[in-house]
């Protein structure tokens, strides 16, 4: 009978949750680590034998797993050579964040026929998956990041989940958790070799059952780690501009994507400016006309201006910005590009 615990509760994902994931879904530094963790990827061929542990979901996970809950792994996806500059990005696409390199590759993706070349070379171009792991090689209480290209072990683990039994689902959990082993192999492709899992099981966790509370509390989410962009650095780069932004705060200006919030942040150089106050010799008249139609009472698309109600007259304490006709159109959820 197992015994009673007496751990801090933590929120955990169903185990069935692991499965339903499986089914779905070179390496480089992209991650900022405090010291105590370092990063690992096997570099031999043979078995390795971990300890996947759980860490604390916080914001937005791409397997869809709630802020709060414990997970057993991030993915995030890179774009390479962002603007011809060399530099490879986090898509922040990964993050629940937008990103501008993405957002172009939809605008094109809308005449597929006529730019399908440019839409592929603008799709992010690797899938990692980063897990916190504690070999067997290393310390017992020795906690490492493990983070490799998707199509090597991440692939390779959701086949085996897919076919696990129904109590292995949970091998993550910090208590009565599994064991990974998995096998490191030589392959090819193209003449290029690289080290790749080919077989991947769950065993008995035995001394590695229980995680003690201050192993878990070195494994928080690698989100917190990561070597994360702006909107507006992403898109000086992408442009091939300086970046003048850079290091102001862009959080609440670039929401996440979501199906009721899909609208593009205006540029501050687009905000319409009174003219008149700068020009000394307009007709005097003009100080009175609407500044969104110019007096002539209609919008661009020749219909009632809503800033002034079709009278052409300026309105006492009243700003065009809300007219809906100024607001980016909403943009359909990233489907297939």
């Amino acid at each position: 009978m197992p015994r009673k615990s007496t751990r801090t509760k933590r929120k955990r994902v169903a185990p069935e949750r692991a499965r339903k994931t499986a089914k779905s879904n070179n390496n480089f530094s992209v991650f900022d680590l405090p010291n105590g963790i370092e990063e690992w990827v096997p570099d031999e061929e043979r078995y390795y034998v971990g300890r996947i542990a759980p860490f604390v979901v916080e914001g937005v996970n791409p397997d869809g797993i709630e802020d709060g809950y414990d997970w057993y792994r991030r993915i995030f996806e890179i774009h390479r050579n962002v603007g011809g500059t060399g530099q490879d990005v986090i898509c922040p696409r990964s993050y629940g964040k937008r990103c501008p390199v993405c957002d172009e590759k939809d605008d094109l993706a809308k005449d597929w026929e006529t730019n399908k070349e440019l839409v592929k070379e603008l799709k992010p171009t690797k899938m990692m998956a980063c897990y916190m792991i504690l070999p067997k090689e290393k310390k017992e209480d020795e906690v490492v990041l493990f983070v490799w290209n998707y199509s090597k072990f991440g692939e390779q683990l959701d086949t085996e989940i897919k076919m696990a039994d129904e109590e292995c689902l949970s091998f993550y959990y910090d208590e009565d958790g599994y064991v990974v082993k998995f096998r490191i192999v030589e392959q090819s492709y193209m003449g290029r070799k690289y080290l790749a899992a080919d077989k991947v099981d769950f065993a008995d966790a035995k001394h590695l059952a229980n995680l003690d509370e201050s192993i878990l509390e070195l494994c928080v989410d690698p989100l917190q780690f990561m070597k994360l962009k702006s909107y507006e650095e992403i898109e000086a780069l992408f442009m091939g501009v300086e970046d003048e932004t850079s290091g102001a705060p862009t959080d609440k200006e670039k929401p996440a994507p979501s199906a009721t919030t899909r609208k593009r942040p205006k540029k501050q150089e687009e905000e319409p400016e009174p003219e008149p106050e700068d020009d000394p010799e307009d007709d005097p008249e003009d100080d009175e006309a609407c500044v969104a139609c110019g007096g002539s009472g209609k919008n661009s698309k020749n219909r009632k201006c809503v800033a002034c109600d079709g009278t052409g007259l300026k309105k006492q304490k009243q700003e065009p910005e809300d007219d809906p006709e100024d607001d980016p159109e909403q943009e359909p959820e990233d489907d297939d590009w």
